[in-house]
Protein backbone atom coordinates (compact mmCIF):
# COMPACT_ATOMS: atom_id res chain seq x y z
CA UNK A 1 0.00 0.00 0.00
CA UNK A 2 1.18 2.98 -0.89
CA UNK A 3 1.99 5.92 1.66
CA UNK A 4 -0.01 9.13 1.97
CA UNK A 5 1.67 11.95 0.76
CA UNK A 6 2.18 14.45 3.85
CA UNK A 7 2.07 18.27 3.66
CA UNK A 8 4.85 20.02 4.79
CA UNK A 9 2.68 23.05 5.61
CA UNK A 10 5.79 25.25 6.32
CA UNK A 11 7.89 24.81 3.62
CA UNK A 12 5.09 25.12 1.34
CA UNK A 13 4.13 28.73 3.10
CA UNK A 14 8.15 29.30 2.40
CA UNK A 15 7.88 28.52 -1.02
CA UNK A 16 4.84 30.45 -1.57
CA UNK A 17 5.80 33.55 0.18
CA UNK A 18 9.68 33.87 -1.39
CA UNK A 19 8.08 35.66 -4.85
CA UNK A 20 6.39 38.01 -2.41
CA UNK A 21 9.62 38.92 -0.64
CA UNK A 22 11.45 38.73 -4.09
CA UNK A 23 9.24 41.32 -5.62
CA UNK A 24 8.89 43.66 -2.43
CA UNK A 25 12.39 43.07 -2.64
CA UNK A 26 12.87 44.61 -6.46
CA UNK A 27 12.14 48.33 -5.24
CA UNK A 28 15.25 48.47 -4.17
CA UNK A 29 17.06 48.54 -7.35
CA UNK A 30 19.10 51.54 -8.34
CA UNK A 31 21.94 52.62 -10.06
CA UNK A 32 24.23 52.20 -7.02
CA UNK A 33 23.33 48.69 -6.76
CA UNK A 34 23.65 47.78 -10.32
CA UNK A 35 27.17 48.96 -10.25
CA UNK A 36 28.36 47.35 -7.44
CA UNK A 37 26.63 43.91 -7.98
CA UNK A 38 27.13 44.28 -11.92
CA UNK A 39 30.19 46.25 -12.64
CA UNK A 40 30.89 47.49 -15.86
CA UNK A 41 32.08 44.94 -18.62
CA UNK A 42 30.45 42.24 -16.36
CA UNK A 43 27.73 39.78 -17.05
CA UNK A 44 25.68 36.66 -14.96
CA UNK A 45 24.57 33.83 -17.24
CA UNK A 46 21.88 30.93 -15.78
CA UNK A 47 21.45 27.57 -17.16
CA UNK A 48 17.96 27.16 -16.76
CA UNK A 49 17.02 23.76 -15.66
CA UNK A 50 13.20 24.37 -14.15
CA UNK A 51 10.96 27.03 -13.78
CA UNK A 52 7.50 27.38 -12.33
CA UNK A 53 4.92 30.20 -13.23
CA UNK A 54 3.27 32.72 -10.86
CA UNK A 55 -0.30 34.61 -11.02
CA UNK A 56 0.28 37.34 -8.31
CA UNK A 57 -1.92 40.08 -7.34
CA UNK A 58 -0.87 42.72 -4.36
CA UNK A 59 -1.98 45.80 -2.56
CA UNK A 60 1.46 47.68 -1.19
CA UNK A 61 -0.43 49.01 2.17
CA UNK A 62 -3.58 50.27 3.66
CA UNK A 63 -1.82 54.33 2.36
CA UNK A 64 -1.36 52.93 -1.27
CA UNK A 65 -4.57 50.97 -1.71
CA UNK A 66 -3.76 50.31 -5.33
CA UNK A 67 -4.03 46.38 -6.34
CA UNK A 68 -1.55 45.58 -9.04
CA UNK A 69 -0.81 42.35 -10.80
CA UNK A 70 2.12 40.88 -11.83
CA UNK A 71 2.36 37.44 -13.44
CA UNK A 72 6.10 35.70 -13.16
CA UNK A 73 8.26 33.10 -14.05
CA UNK A 74 10.81 31.93 -11.53
CA UNK A 75 13.55 30.06 -12.91
CA UNK A 76 16.19 28.02 -11.60
CA UNK A 77 19.31 26.66 -12.65
CA UNK A 78 23.39 26.34 -12.45
CA UNK A 79 25.38 29.32 -13.54
CA UNK A 80 28.21 29.47 -16.21
CA UNK A 81 31.19 28.83 -15.10
CA UNK A 82 32.19 32.63 -14.28
CA UNK A 83 28.72 33.26 -12.86
CA UNK A 84 27.55 33.57 -9.24
CA UNK A 85 23.69 33.66 -10.16
CA UNK A 86 21.37 30.50 -9.06
CA UNK A 87 17.89 31.86 -10.21
CA UNK A 88 16.12 34.69 -11.97
CA UNK A 89 12.52 36.34 -12.11
CA UNK A 90 10.98 36.61 -15.75
CA UNK A 91 8.25 39.77 -15.04
CA UNK A 92 5.83 40.64 -17.01
CA UNK A 93 4.23 44.12 -16.95
CA UNK A 94 2.94 46.83 -18.77
CA UNK A 95 4.99 48.46 -21.31
CA UNK A 96 4.85 52.00 -19.19
CA UNK A 97 6.60 49.74 -16.28
CA UNK A 98 9.29 48.02 -17.49
CA UNK A 99 12.64 48.40 -15.35
CA UNK A 100 16.10 48.02 -16.25
CA UNK A 101 17.38 44.60 -16.08
CA UNK A 102 18.56 43.62 -12.71
CA UNK A 103 20.94 41.23 -10.42
CA UNK A 104 21.36 41.30 -7.32
CA UNK A 105 24.51 39.47 -5.48
CA UNK A 106 23.19 39.15 -2.39
CA UNK A 107 20.39 37.27 -3.34
CA UNK A 108 22.09 35.36 -6.58
CA UNK A 109 18.96 36.71 -8.66
CA UNK A 110 18.13 37.93 -12.27
CA UNK A 111 15.27 40.02 -12.75
CA UNK A 112 14.05 40.39 -16.21
CA UNK A 113 11.26 42.50 -16.95
CA UNK A 114 9.43 42.19 -20.00
CA UNK A 115 6.16 43.23 -21.71
CA UNK A 116 2.82 41.01 -21.42
CA UNK A 117 2.83 40.93 -25.32
CA UNK A 118 6.10 39.03 -24.97
CA UNK A 119 4.80 36.50 -22.55
CA UNK A 120 3.67 33.33 -25.51
CA UNK A 121 7.38 33.49 -26.59
CA UNK A 122 8.81 32.96 -23.24
CA UNK A 123 6.21 30.48 -22.98
CA UNK A 124 7.68 28.83 -25.82
CA UNK A 125 11.06 29.59 -25.70
CA UNK A 126 10.88 27.45 -21.74
CA UNK A 127 9.81 24.51 -23.88
CA UNK A 128 12.97 24.45 -25.69
CA UNK A 129 15.77 21.63 -24.51
CA UNK A 130 18.79 24.92 -24.30
CA UNK A 131 17.49 27.83 -21.85
CA UNK A 132 19.57 30.73 -20.37
CA UNK A 133 18.83 33.60 -18.54
CA UNK A 134 21.60 36.42 -18.89
CA UNK A 135 22.15 40.29 -18.09
CA UNK A 136 25.22 42.00 -18.70
CA UNK A 137 26.56 45.51 -17.64
CA UNK A 138 28.46 47.37 -20.75
CA UNK A 139 30.30 50.35 -21.99
CA UNK A 140 28.43 53.63 -21.29
CA UNK A 141 25.90 52.28 -18.59
CA UNK A 142 24.16 49.67 -21.06
CA UNK A 143 22.67 47.06 -19.36
CA UNK A 144 20.68 44.36 -21.13
CA UNK A 145 18.89 40.85 -20.22
CA UNK A 146 17.19 38.41 -22.11
CA UNK A 147 15.99 34.86 -22.29
CA UNK A 148 17.63 32.78 -24.90
CA UNK A 149 16.80 29.36 -25.80
CA UNK A 150 17.76 26.71 -28.52
CA UNK A 151 15.12 23.74 -29.35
Amino acid sequence: MSELWKLDEGALIDVLEKPMRDLRDVSRFDDKQIKTDLPENSRQILTVKTYSMISATSRDSLQNPVVTCQPHIAVYGHPAPSSDVERGYIRFVDANALRTPSYSAKDKLINLYLDYRAMPQVLEQLQHAQRYLWVGHFAHGHIYGDLHSAP
